[in-house]
């Protein structure tokens, strides 16, 4: 199999190790352009600039785009954001499929753009909402389907920016800078999983966005109340609380329906459904950031075409990206 990475920070890594564990004979290439790369621990808090990542995974460098001509299994796009429409460009008429890393922009026009590209050439595009493979997921979005419509959702993802690449000076990181994207971009993942929660429109919402301070014009807080559902029967009140300031780390959620409450925790993997005060069930999944890469990367090599399961998946990555346009212009109004 062949395979395209650009990009070798610490997300590019984490595919280039899953792709090598897998398929160790497959043949990988990598473009990083004039960014200085080194070896990214596993766990994500030190680097070896000393060894080079492209020998440690036995990848070829692509120094340009402008002859290239071959035909990749899949592309991955691991860049910061403002350049992802850029890469994919680059790339979509060269491989079989494309993976972004998420958000898939933050243009919703060039969002759209990209997803009519896809659509119009029948390949698959994938942005990388990995959490979706995770088992805690899966029992969520099962017990809405067993128990229906919740009355409640709410959601609180606080992780400090300088603690999740502790090997790097996160003042230079593009979430670090006004133009970077922001916290509803960066922490998206619950906004695609309340999207597929309730799969319906977004009745109302209102956006609460504020800057720290320590990030000089960056929002990176945001408070996000909306009612999503059937107007014709029922609506759920959803909250959701997104940060990357110094705030204590969180990532954990609760739904409630008229006698039922599950709450999960995603950082110890805990969840737990109680009816009536009475415990139904607690169980612990924990699961790897790798082993979450690597699920997405087998399901997504077993689709030969945009099928209406990944057309879904493309269309919440783009309507995340236009609910974060419409929380910059409420916040400017």
């Amino acid at each position: 199999m062949k395979f395209l990475i650009i990009g070798l920070g610490s997300a590019g890594q984490r595919h280039a190790r899953i792709i090598r564990r897998f398929f160790p004979e497959a043949s990988i290439k990598a473009f990083v352009g004039k960014h200085k790369v080194g070896l990214i621990a596993e766990d994500l808090q030190s680097i070896d600039y000393k060894t080079s990542p492209l020998q440690h995974y036995k990848i070829e460098e692509l120094l340009t785009f402008d002859a290239l001509d071959e035909n990749f299994d899949l592309a991955i796009v691991a860049t910061p954001i403002a350049s992802h429409e850029f890469y994919f460009e680059k790339v979509f008429k060269y491989s079989r499929r494309v993976l972004i890393e998420k958000p898939i922009e933050m243009s919703h026009l060039k969002s759209l753009e990209m997803a009519n590209q896809a659509i119009k050439n029948d390949i698959p595009l994938l942005v990388g909402y990995q959490h979706n493979f995770n088992p805690i997921t899966k029992i969520i979005l099962d017990q809405i389907k067993t128990r229906g419509q919740p009355e409640t959702i709410s959601i609180t993802f606080h992780e400090y920016l300088r603690d999740m690449n502790r090997f790097r000076d996160m003042n230079q990181h593009h979430l670090a800078r006004a133009n970077g994207g922001g916290v509803i971009l960066a922490l998206s993942h619950e906004l695609d999983f309340v999207l597929q929660a309730i799969n319906s429109n977004v009745s109302q919402i209102d956006f609460n966005l504020h800057s720290s301070g320590e990030f000089p014009n960056v929002i990176d807080e945001a408070k996000i109340k909306c009612l999503m559902g059937n107007e014709s029967t029922r609506l759920t009140e959803v909250n959701i609380s997104l940060s990357y300031s110094n705030v204590a780390r969180e990532r954990k959620g609760g739904i409630a329906w008229k006698s039922s409450l599950l709450d999960w925790n995603f950082f110890t993997g805990e969840i737990s459904l109680s009816s009536n005060g009475a415990i139904d069930f607690k169980e612990i999944h924990q699961i790897s950031g790798d082993k979450l890469i690597a699920l997405q990367l087998l399901f997504f090599l077993n689709k030969t075409h945009l099928d209406d399961d990944l057309r879904q998946r493309l269309g919440r990555a783009v309507e995340i990206v236009r609910l974060n346009e419409l929380a910059i212009r409420q916040s400017l109004n």
